[in-house]
């Protein structure tokens, strides 16, 4: 008898089994063949190629599951035929095979210590597998904009992995192209807080706060990473008509520019800048090293020109720099309290350190930048003795402690 074949247009999820259904019947309204088998296949750029025989049933019906890949699918059904019915195929039928859909979930801790690796993974997944092999981008909000951190594929787990090392707290998500099979995707977005590698410094409660500068630049480099260079043009024209004028008692040629690597009160490692005269270059290294090795909290080391020229001072305003609590060196002004007296800054070879918790008294009863902490010694950030660390550490290089807690912030070269 003639046959006719039918193919139902099935449902396609690319990389997911579909079941082909095939039906068969007989011309004129005659019960469905009660036998044979229905051979499926698949167009392709190489002609038809087979993808599975399947048994009729009793109701005419054949079934096969099959996996595809590639996108738009044409597939046929034949009816092989046994005695007494002939052989049909089918007319083609072309469908659409849908994409996975995709979701990315992103793996990243809570924080991560200023300066160590931070590793973020994201995993690409739809709901029947992973994805091997996606293209998968990991974007950082900075800047206020979203900007490209790096780009890896999924391993055979549909797991890609970005690493990089954050200096400050950032928020990440990751983005997935399409691929052939399955749909691109974007992950939530995750924030990752960076913190400091070292102690937060906490200052008694009643304590008076110094006045707010910009935290400087974080470390460069491995442990206190020292450099010294001669006073550069840009340097130069900070510290003209600031810290240095004419009729100064050293000129540019015999000051060095130190910076170095220190450990900051909230935690972090900075780098910071001192001016001084080219013969104690090298105590001066070798000092802020040893209070670096120590982790002496410093608030912050800036030039003092940063703070501009003080009239009174006759050089750069030093009140505003120990307000600050600004540690600092070479400064062509006079002594506080003491007018037209050149101040030994003035020849590059003293420095303050955290001039805000170890204050100076210029007469009796006065005090500057506080009187708060005139006779308050605090572990490594503020000192009364010469027994304490501070004191100990810049004598150990060659530096005195004249005047004592009177002048706690003092240490002359």
């Amino acid at each position: 008898m003639a046959t006719a074949t039918r193919l139902d247009a099935p449902q396609v999820t690319l990389r997911r089994p579909a079941a082909l259904t095939a039906r068969v019947t007989v011309q004129g309204g005659a019960q469905p063949p009660a036998g044979g088998a229905v051979r499926f296949e698949q167009q392709t750029a190489g002609g038809w190629i087979v993808l599975g025989d399947a048994g009729l049933d009793a109701s005419g019906t054949a079934v096969i599951t099959a996996t595809f890949t590639t996108n738009p699918i044409a597939l046929r059904a034949t009816y092989l035929g046994v005695e007494g019915y002939a052989p049909s195929t089918s007319a083609p039928v072309v469908v659409a095979g849908a994409q996975q859909p995709t979701t990315v979930g992103l793996d990243a801790p809570r924080s991560v210590t200023d300066e160590r690796t931070l590793r973020i993974a994201a995993r690409v997944t739809t709901p029947y597998s992973v994805v091997p092999g996606a293209a998968v981008t990991v974007q950082v909000y900075r800047d206020k904009k979203w900007r490209t951190l790096g780009t890896a594929r999924t391993n055979d787990a549909g797991v890609a992995t970005v690493s990089s090392k954050p200096r400050v707290t950032y928020k990440y998500r990751a983005i997935v192209a399409a691929g052939d099979w399955y749909t691109g995707a974007r992950s939530s977005t995750v924030t990752v807080t960076n913190v400091p590698p070292g102690k937060v410094v906490k200052l008694p409660s009643k304590a008076p706060k110094p006045r707010k500068l910009p935290a400087q630049p974080r470390a460069s480099g491995d442990g206190p990473n020292p450099s010294v260079s001669t006073i550069s043009d840009p340097v130069w024209k900070s510290m003209k008509g600031r810290s240095w004028r004419a009729g100064c008692p050293v000129g540019r040629s015999q000051l060095r520019l130190v910076r170095i690597n220190y450990w900051g009160f909230d935690g972090y490692r900075h780098r910071g800048e001192l001016v001084v005269h080219r013969s104690i270059t090298g105590k001066t290294v070798r000092a802020f090293s040893d209070l670096y090795r120590h982790k002496v909290p410093i608030r912050a080391m800036y030039r003092v020109d940063r703070f501009g020229y003080s009239k009174r001072l006759r050089g750069a305003n030093d009140y505003a720099s120990m307000a600050a609590d600004n540690t600092s060196a070479f400064n062509c002004r006079d002594v506080i309290g003491r007018k037209g007296v050149r101040s030994p800054h003035a020849y590059g070879r003293a420095i303050d350190i955290n001039a805000f918790e170890n204050p100076y008294r210029y007469r009796a009863g006065k005090w500057v930048p506080n009187t708060w902490w005139r006779n308050k010694a605090a572990g490594a950030y503020a000192w009364t003795k010469r027994s304490h660390l501070v004191p100990t550490i810049m004598r150990r290089h060659g530096f005195r402690w004249p005047y004592g807690k009177i002048d706690g912030q003092h240490f002359a070269g």
